[in-house]
């Protein structure tokens, strides 16, 4: 036990979550806001092109589904569901923290009050003729709630790669706690 102990405490946020291409900033400055929102629609529009099934105005709720499903995957210990729900890294950290009884870094809440689109950014790296690092990055800004109605701030970034066309094949890339 004492090696998966060492390997939990030496995660970290960057050993942890997937790779955050454009990270978003909420504390940026007018000029790091207006950027974001330009980014921002340019991005959704792009990611609209390549999935046919999204829609920015129904992904919240999308989000917000899969958030929920997470959570009941957590309590339950279902690592099948948590590898559908969760990007690769993401789900290592998950199943470890469950093998040795310890809390993960971050905290999956019982209820979502809203969501909203708050960055968005894709990634498409060439490769030698596989483009394997092909995906869309969406971040959510969450109003979550606690089992005594204690309110908790999370910006969330959900991923999809680009070469997966089914329907609705989002991940929780990052969590992070406000």
């Amino acid at each position: 036990m004492k090696g998966k102990e060492a390997a939990f405490n030496t995660l970290g946020k960057k050993n942890y979550s997937s790779t955050i291409i454009h990270p978003y900033n909420p504390k940026a400055g007018v000029f790091g806001k207006v950027t974001n929102e330009i980014y921002k629609k340019y991005y959704l529009s792009q990611i609209k092109s390549s999935f046919l099934d999204f829609d920015k105005t129904n992904f919240g709720k999308v989000a917000t589904d899969l958030y929920l499903e997470a959570h009941k995957a957590f309590k339950k210990n279902d690592k099948t569901e948590l590898m559908k729900l969760f990007t690769y890294p993401n789900y290592e950290l998950l199943k470890l923290c469950q093998r040795i009884k310890k809390e993960p870094p971050f905290a999956l809440w019982p209820y979502v009050d809203s969501a909203k689109i708050v960055h968005a950014s894709i990634n498409a790296e060439q490769g030698d003729s596989i483009d394997i690092n092909n995906f869309a990055q969406i971040t959510l800004m969450m109003l979550c709630r606690d089992t005594e109605n204690s309110q908790k701030l999370q910006y969330n970034v959900f991923e999809r790669r680009l070469d997966i066309k089914k329907k609705n094949e989002w991940k929780i890339a990052l969590i992070e706690d406000y």
